[in-house]
């Protein structure tokens, strides 16, 4: 799985900018827009707009976007997994395909995992290295 939607809100746009063809435009930033929410396009909710967009979990995602010379934050609805390493959608820094695999260890209790991904290790623990593991994983990722 390469792609996925995900709900984005847009905090602290002036209602100027609650017309659905500029809130896909500003979410084209993002990644691909779908559709934006029906209370969003109502005004019934005046401290975010929400849109639907489709993103690729293999780059990035964006966090914050330029309007007109001022900054907003993106906000990713839902229950997500967001990589610390790599800022990509969809695993977490321990499964991170961008770690290299010469960095992977196992601890003295059989705990897999890769060094560098935000964890300080315990220079108590002895560590060996080691191949990835044989069995295949796949990407989960959740749909808000």
């Amino acid at each position: 799985m390469d792609k996925t939607l995900v709900w984005v809100r847009f905090r602290g746009l002036g209602m100027v900018y609650y017309d659905g063809s500029m809130l896909l435009t500003i979410a084209s930033a993002i990644g691909a827009p779908i559709k934006v929410d029906q209370n969003t396009l109502n005004m019934n909710r005046g401290r975010f707009a929400r849109v639907c967009v489709q993103i690729n979990l293999n780059v990035p995602i964006e966090g914050k976007f330029n309007l007109n010379g001022s900054w907003y934050k993106v906000e990713y609805e839902g229950p997500h997994v967001l990589c610390v390493a790599c800022r990509c959608y969809g695993h977490v820094a321990r499964a991170c395909p961008t770690i290299p695999l010469s960095q992977w260890v196992v601890d003295n209790q059989g705990t897999q995992s890769k060094q560098g991904a935000g964890v300080t290790p315990n220079p108590n623990h002895n560590t060996e290295k080691v191949s990835p593991p044989a069995t295949e994983f796949h990407e989960v990722a959740t749909h808000g």
